[in-house]
């Protein structure tokens, strides 16, 4: 499943909080920009997520929720507005949890058929941390791209397979090579079926860019 989506904790680019730290200020007192360090926010809950596939728009269907044992199997069924995109960026506490959820391999969604998801965040940010959880067990594939506008080509900006080599062509958990420090990177880590709910894939985009630990306030690529 590729997915194009940017479901992220991001460090925004503005001043969220008004505070006197100079460290959290990113203009001084006569305007000019200066060094800052931004607040750590989550800018994709609330946003609204587009999906080219969720199970119940076109007709019920059942699911089955993978336990591990064959004879304990749990059924449910899917109508329309039970599961939609909107469930991967509202609140979630511990007696409300929500999710998004696409059509099973019983209703004919088979490879090569991927599921895209969208999220627009209305404006540019630098990204720092991806995190998405899965409610099922998390894909063996899928990768995450990213564009600044809304007409320019999707960019990859990580893959992860249990096969980086065959499926991207790149080595598995390789570190970005220092004439091109941006270039997107893929890793094995997150492919396995273990855990069967509750999985989360973590995207650090300054991991495996060397230049990060060494002189990232000056590397405008990595900027």
């Amino acid at each position: 499943m590729r997915t194009e989506v940017l479901v992220a904790l991001v460090c925004a680019g503005f001043v969220v909080a008004q505070s006197r730290n100079p460290f959290r200020d990113c203009y001084d007192r006569n305007g000019n920009p200066q060094r800052c360090l931004c607040d750590f926010e989550n800018r994709a809950f609330g946003l609204e997520v587009e999906a080219t596939n969720t199970c119940g728009e076109e007709e019920p269907s059942v699911f089955c929720v993978q336990s591990g044992s064959l004879t304990n199997t749990a059924c449910q069924n899917c109508n329309k507005g039970d599961h939609p995109p909107s469930a991967m960026t509202d609140l979630q506490t511990h007696g409300n949890i929500t999710w998004w959820q696409s059509e099973t391999m019983a209703d004919g969604l088979q490879y090569p058929e991927s599921v895209n998801l969208t999220l627009n965040l209305n404006k540019a940010y630098d990204i720092t941390y991806v995190r998405i959880i899965f409610q099922s067990p998390r894909p063996e594939s899928f990768a995450i791209y990213k564009r600044t506008k809304k007409n320019d080509p999707w960019v990859p900006f990580q893959y992860y397979s249990a096969d980086c080599r065959n499926l991207y062509g790149l080595e598995d958990r390789a570190y970005a090579l220092p004439t091109d420090e941006t270039a997107p990177l893929c890793t094995s880590a997150y492919s396995d079926i273990s855990p069967l709910s509750g999985g989360t894939i973590a995207f650090a985009t300054l991991e495996g860019r060397k230049s990060a630990l060494v002189d990232f306030d000056h590397n405008a690529a990595l900027h």
